[in-house]
């Protein structure tokens, strides 16, 4: 991943600046989320088209979901975070899709609620409640906002 960001940032600064120019400015005028910012956005549209129901039956038991672990009304439970099962191995635990989408998810939603407090908005956002266009649009502007 790290050979594809770098031609990605060699390419928007060959293409639209000089060469000692920063790339984060460019991308936030260009409008073009860096590649892994990218691949953050689709798991998190992968989880929530779990929340939502939308993916084939096989994917019911993909995530685990903070409410299905207890019974206790929590912050994390209220807010939509999934539950991140621990493993040991690196080969067959820590590169699995549903550990990575899971983390991307809370990671975002934390960041989010995080950035809401900042402004004085303290209605907490429930990612999963929004339509999937708004989610995208709301996280791609979240990421551009972040290339300072």
């Amino acid at each position: 991943m790290n050979k594809i960001s770098l031609l990605q940032r060699k390419t928007v600064k060959i293409t639209f600046s000089m060469t000692s120019e920063h790339t984060r400015p460019l991308f936030k005028e260009l409008k073009i989320l860096k590649v892994m910012d990218n691949i953050s956005l689709n798991n998190c549209l992968l989880v929530h088209d779990y929340f939502n129901a939308k993916l084939p039956l096989s994917f019911n038991a993909f995530f685990t979901k903070a409410t299905d672990l207890h019974s206790i009304g929590t912050r994390s439970s209220n807010l939509g975070f999934l539950n991140i099962k621990r493993y040991n191995s690196t080969k067959y635990g820590l590169k699995q899709i549903n550990k990575i989408c899971a983390s991307d998810w809370n990671s975002l939603t934390r960041k989010m609620i995080n950035e809401r407090k900042c402004i004085n908005d303290d209605a907490p956002i429930n990612l999963h409640d929004l339509h999937r266009s708004t989610l995208k649009r709301k996280i791609t502007e979240f990421f551009l906002n972040s290339y300072l």
